[in-house]
């Protein structure tokens, strides 16, 4: 803004957040022009300020759809390779443990319960994985019932016990709409 005011730049544009009085948050697009004044006016500046909160929440909320599974609330498949990648640039060299998990007999619960009850059953392990591993957001879905584990800085010896804890914490019975359904993980 101060280049336009002096004159160095022809127009300006940004976007700023402001803070209101309620303690909520407002998103301004602020455009603004030089007008330069003749012989006996000064120069103007002209500016237009516009709401542009709700298209940046539009926005977050596809920035998070996109590397968020919409069943679970896990991270996705893209998230996992962006984290991945991310591992291998700042800390090549370092091991970093992946633990593919997969539910033995999950077709059968949709088979035999339908696909909402089986929806339910996966949201149910999404949070059985959150509280057994030390790291929550390391966990994310493939699709159907794949899961990865991502272990950074680890050993094998620790990855596999990582992988054993698991497998515990998801072997058991699952709420498929007052039935149970007892369900193992193979990694």
């Amino acid at each position: 803004y101060r280049a336009l005011v002096e004159g160095r730049v022809p127009q300006f544009c940004a976007e700023r957040r402001y803070l209101r009085r309620d303690g909520s948050t407002i998103w301004m697009q602020i455009s603004a022009v030089l007008v330069r004044g003749t012989h006996d006016t000064e120069d103007m500046v002209v500016a237009q300020f516009q709401d542009v909160t709700a298209r940046r929440k539009a926005e977050a909320e596809l920035a998070r759809r996109a590397v968020t599974d919409p069943l679970t609330g896990l991270s996705n498949r893209n998230e996992l390779i962006t984290r991945i990648e991310a591992h291998r640039a700042t800390r090549a060299g370092a091991p970093v443990g992946v633990v593919f998990l997969d539910l033995d007999g999950f077709k059968q619960v949709n088979d035999a319960h339908g696909h909402a009850v089986g929806d339910a059953v996966l949201t149910q392990v999404a949070g059985r994985l959150k509280s057994t591993v030390a790291e929550p957001n390391s966990v994310y879905r493939l699709g159907g019932d794949e899961f990865v584990i991502l272990v950074p800085d680890a050993q094998e010896s620790h990855v596999e016990g990582v992988a054993r804890d698991i497998c515990t914490g998801l072997t058991g019975d699952y709420d498929a709409g007052g039935a149970p359904v007892r369900l193992t993980a193979s990694v």
